[in-house]
């Protein structure tokens, strides 16, 4: 049983100033009403997964508008594991991942897709057409493969690959990227203790080493972009982070004393740019933004678990620890939703085509889980652990 439930615009502008400063000066932005001469266009389907057990048995499953399009055994002996890192929605279908003693196995919507020697755990993964991209690291720790189809197209003994399906720095598509139409990522080398980093970018197969500066000591995010090496990194003793593009460096403004992490690049009307959150100790506050070569381009007041990006625009998940759960969007503002919830992942936020949503699962087993799509809140049945949401045609 579902039910949509229209929240009220009071409710979905609450803490508008907590919009990004500037956002509507800088771009005039608001949604555009289709003129009568063009074809409207297809609106993408929501596309959900989760895990539900009945009567002992877990299934995996997925969701298209809300409507159950696949079901799923999983556990022992049905090679599809129930874990919600180990199945991933990818073009409105459901990958799962399964590793046996000698064996990597993927399957394709509950059937058999690739399967090969080595046991190793998806870093990455690309759907394009009838081809399958998959960037492997051996769950020995060190090398990786990329294939297409299973097909080897580049591997090493050694290395880590940078960046994961689970991490909010690489989703969704985890270490793969494209950059000027290049499947690309990146990976990094080290002694036995972690330390002495080499880094690597490799781009349809060929491998570059990447040249690091050596006053640089911490390394939040690394991406070829529009052909450009950039990082954004912390450098010597300071806290703040500093874009580098091409070795290239642009400083925070009055941002000396300014902490944080997880930072994510981005390309935003063609500039290179980055966002995240910084701690601001002076002050005692933190701050969620993205930040241009030029500087400072917009922030907010908050500390914000899971930023999402698109052109420019921030959206975010904040997650208290609690269960108490935040959203922010540009267009919904930002609402508290009632009740608590799970621990969230980067996958249960999805900021595409000018839309956000997040995927919650109560902490009451009792209580519906629910899709949030831009203040517009739509309940799921009782018992489903939502595990990821997805746009797609």
């Amino acid at each position: 049983m579902q039910t949509s439930l229209i929240v009220a615009a009071a409710c979905c502008l609450v803490a508008l100033c907590c919009q990004p400063v500037g956002q509507e000066n800088r771009r005039g932005y608001t949604r555009p009403e289709t003129a009568d001469t063009l074809v409207v266009p297809l609106q993408k389907s929501i596309y959900v997964s989760s895990v539900e057990t009945v009567d002992s048995v877990r299934y995996v499953c997925l969701f298209r508008d809300f409507e159950e399009i696949l079901r799923i055994p999983a556990g022992p002996g049905s090679e599809v594991s129930p874990d919600s890192d180990m199945h991933h929605i990818c073009e409105g279908n459901l990958y799962t991942e399964y590793v046996t003693l000698t064996e990597t196995i993927i399957k394709k919507n509950g059937k058999d897709f690739l399967r090969y020697t080595g046991r190793e755990v998806l870093r990455g993964l690309w759907a394009s057409g009838d081809d399958l991209y998959t960037l492997g690291q051996n769950r020995s720790g060190e090398g990786f493969a990329l294939r297409r189809n299973g097909k080897i197209l580049f591997s090493s003994d050694i290395g880590r690959v940078w960046g994961d399906l689970l991490d909010v720095t690489t989703a969704p598509t985890g270490a793969l990227y494209h950059d000027r139409h290049f499947l690309s990522f990146c990976y990094y080398t080290a002694d036995a203790d972690g330390s002495d980093r080499k880094w690597f970018v490799v781009q349809d197969g060929s491998r570059a080493e990447v040249d690091v500066p050596s006053d640089v000591t911490e390394i939040y995010d690394i991406k070829a972009i529009e052909g450009q090496l950039c990082m954004v990194v912390r450098k010597g003793f300071t806290t703040a982070p500093v874009l580098l593009v091409d070795g290239e460096p642009y400083d925070l403004h009055d941002a000396a004393l300014q902490i944080g992490k997880d930072f994510r690049l981005a390309l935003v009307e063609n500039d290179v740019a980055f966002y995240g959150t910084l701690y601001e100790p002076r002050r005692r506050e933190y701050l969620t933004g993205l930040w241009r070569r030029s500087g400072l381009e917009q922030t907010f007041p908050g500390k914000d678990n899971l930023v999402f990006e698109e052109d420019g625009f921030l959206s975010s998940i904040r997650f208290d620890g609690q269960g108490q759960v935040t959203l922010s969007s540009p267009w919904a503002g930002t609402m508290t939703l009632e009740g608590t919830f799970r621990h969230p992942t980067c996958r249960q936020g999805c900021f595409e085509d000018g839309r956000f949503l997040f995927a919650g699962t109560p902490r009451d087993p009792g209580a519906s889980p629910i899709v949030w799509n831009d203040g517009v809140i739509t309940e799921m049945a009782p018992g489903l652990v939502l595990t990821g949401i997805s746009l797609d045609y």
